[in-house]
């Protein structure tokens, strides 16, 4: 791990230096100094208003993100269960896929006009396929013949979701809700920019409107550490505590089995 860890910092230096570089063969206006990226984004943090927007920004990605998940665990583990159910719906979310993210903040610009909504109409309609087929190729792993023999032995529904189900579905559904968030952090804030009053996206647009280039680094550099947060953070947590909460739940099944 030491030595991966030398790499990836050899990595950003490396970047730093092709920066710092271009900063001089390009005008500031093009390629700022990363000094002066760093001051800016110091002066942006103290504008009054921009841990609102922030909020504004991740309250957006949550709600989003939470109704992605929810639909499309429902439909995946649906399809999982019907395979009429999935040959219908698979087209319909292949659909979704290839509808570029563009398209689809002009759809809702169009739905539901400028404000909260179109932000998260949009990051609905591009996180639901990502979870739909993470489950769907996580139920490839399900043991089907386990699952047969448990129904002629008439395992109680609730073992089978905890030790047949959920286990094979419990990689494929981290992946899907870690997919998700990530890519609706991305279309959020790109949908901001174009549809809401408020929110990062909208304040970076405005200050590339108003021909602030070291002030659009700033906040490009803002959403960087805000989305590694994210990323590496939030999505990290509640990787381990699913994973926790499983374990502890498998060790406490596996006592009353032995119990019984």
């Amino acid at each position: 791990m030491p030595h991966v860890w030398r790499y990836r910092i050899l990595g950003i230096a490396l970047f730093v230096l092709v920066w710092e570089v271009l900063s001089f063969v390009y005008p500031p206006a093009i390629v700022p100094g990363i000094e002066r990226v760093v001051s800016a984004l110091a002066e942006v943090l103290r504008q009054p208003g921009i841990w609102r927007d922030a909020g504004d920004t991740f309250l957006r990605v949550f709600l989003g993100t939470l109704l992605s998940v929810g639909i499309g665990i429902f439909f995946g583990i649906w399809s999982t269960l019907d395979a009429r159910v999935r040959e219908a719906v698979y087209p319909v979310f292949v659909t979704f896929e290839m509808v570029p993210p563009m398209a689809w903040i002009v759809l809702a610009i169009l739905w539901f006009r400028l404000g909260h909504m179109p932000s998260i109409v949009v990051a609905v309609a591009t996180a639901v396929p990502i979870v739909f087929f993470n489950l769907t190729e996580g139920a490839k792993q399900i043991n089907w013949r386990l699952v047969e023999m448990a129904e002629s032995f008439r395992v109680p529904l609730r073992d089978r979701i905890f030790t047949l189900y959920f286990p094979s579905l419990l990689p494929a559904l981290l992946a899907a809700v870690s997919g998700g968030l990530s890519m609706n952090w991305r279309v959020v804030v790109m949908a901001e920019a174009l549809s809401a009053y408020t929110g990062l996206g909208q304040k970076l647009w405005g200050e590339y409107l108003y021909g602030s280039g070291v002030n659009v680094y700033a906040y490009i550099l803002l959403l960087v550490l805000l989305g590694l947060t994210l990323d590496y953070g939030l999505i990290g947590l509640f990787r381990s505590w699913v994973l926790r909460r499983y374990r502890l739940y498998e060790f406490q099944e596996r006592r009353r089995l032995r119990a019984g």
